[in-house]
């Protein structure tokens, strides 16, 4: 049995909650070791000191004004949420993915600088804000080459 084993189980030890080998080989092991009966002997200190604590009296009346106090708080509101809204964020993903995955022609025309180039984030953006929604729960912005992201 080593030190460390012997501090996790000094409350054990002191409670008498092992077993009859194990209280046996906590004794022999401080009965050999210094440090660990003067962990034991700061232990029961420590929880005479615990016993000795007197509990303050709680004025008469105490309870029932936190339970009228408890019960004139105002309830928490509740945010409302959209019932749609994982839908929603499922087809914003869902043409995420379809823009990433399909091949993008070659022919297509040079961009020109005040238009950003579409992503296949922000197509599926682009779609979701067409319908009406709003996955992300924010207000749509204009898209500049400014603004746009990199």
């Amino acid at each position: 049995m080593n030190c460390r084993f012997v501090h996790r189980k000094l409350s054990a030890y002191l409670d008498s909650e092992m077993s009859g080998r194990e209280m046996l080989e906590m004794r022999k092991h401080l009965d050999q070791c210094s440090h660990c009966r003067q962990a034991l002997s700061q232990l029961r200190a420590l929880r005479q000191m615990l016993h000795e604590i007197q509990v303050p009296e709680i004025p008469e009346g105490l309870e029932g004004r936190l339970l009228m106090a408890l019960d004139h708080q105002k309830p928490m509101r509740r945010v409302a949420r959209n019932p749609y809204q994982w839908v929603l964020v499922g087809v914003a993903l869902g043409a995420i993915c379809v823009g990433l995955v399909l091949p993008r022609s070659k022919t297509t025309a040079p961009v020109q600088n005040n238009v950003a180039t579409n992503t296949g984030y922000e197509l599926a953006m682009e779609q979701a804000y067409t319908i009406g929604a709003d996955p992300l729960q924010a207000h749509p912005v204009a898209v500049s080459s400014n603004n746009a992201p990199h």
